[in-house]
Formats: structure tokens, C-alpha cells, sequence
């Protein structure tokens, strides 16, 4: 929760917010109130609570960090490691964001593709840099 605020923040008094840790590690985790940049810092999801909400800044928050920056409308997006952590979040967020298509290496086929996921390469199976659909891309 923000308990103060400048004039030039985004953020105001009593909202709800996420935050990821400055690297190379986490300092003050467990603290009651800690101070962070406002670059690492993202409203918290309307529907989820606030301890749900502190759960998702590794995971979910770098997703979003990264699709925000790096994902455009049309863009052809592979996802090394989808079923993980980042990845489950990155193929939601990249194709919220407009990706036209999401490729994904995992053994979880039908978890991606209901996330999103436009193909998913067993990478068991397939080497995913001989796939011949991404190749042609």
C-alpha cells in the first residue's frame, strides 16, 4: 500500500500496488514497509487481494515489465520455458498486448494453449530452432 507520495508519482495515497525488489537480490523482504523505486512498481489487479497480489511480483510482474517493453501489435513472440513461473504470465500479457503469434517449448500443450499459446513444441521431442513454422517466419 502507498503510504507516501510525491507530486510527479503515478501512484497516489492508499493505492494497492505491487513491487519487484531492486537486483542483484531482494533486501528487506520481509520488512514491514520497505522503499522502492517507482520504476519496479505496478497497480495491484483489481480482483486479486493484497497478499495475492504480493505472490505475483516475481513472476507475473517481469512478464508484464517485459511485454510492456518489448512487445508490439504483430509482433511473432517464442517463449523458452512457457509452462514456468514468467512464462505462463508472458503468453497471456504478449497476446492481451497484440501478439499475432506465440510459440512456447513445454510438455504442458493444453495448459499453454488455453493461455494462449498459438503452437506449443515438445522440446522432448523437437528441437525448437529446427522447427520448420518458426523457421519460416
Amino acid at each position: 500500500v502507498v503510504v507516501e507520495e510525491d507530486a510527479q508519482s503515478r501512484f497516489k495515497k492508499g493505492d494497492i500496488v505491487m513491487a519487484m525488489f531492486e537486483l542483484p537480490r531482494p533486501l528487506h523482504g520481509l520488512a514491514e514497509f520497505v522503499s522502492v523505486k517507482e520504476n519496479l512498481v505496478e497497480m495491484a489487479p483489481k480482483n486479486a487481494s493484497p497478499v495475492e497480489s504480493a505472490a505475483l511480483t516475481s513472476s507475473a510482474l517481469s512478464a508484464y515489465l517485459a511485454v510492456k517493453k518489448f512487445v508490439k501489435p504483430g509482433y511473432r513472440i517464442l517463449v523458452l520455458g512457457g509452462s514456468g513461473g514468467v512464462g505462463t504470465f508472458f503468453i497471456q500479457l504478449a497476446k492481451k498486448e497484440g501478439a499475432s503469434f506465440v510459440a512456447t517449448t513445454s510438455t504442458e500443450k493444453d495448459l499453454l494453449l488455453s493461455l494462449g499459446a498459438d503452437k506449443v513444441i515438445n522440446y522432448k521431442e523437437v528441437n525448437w530452432w529446427e522447427d520448420q513454422e518458426l523457421l519460416a517466419a
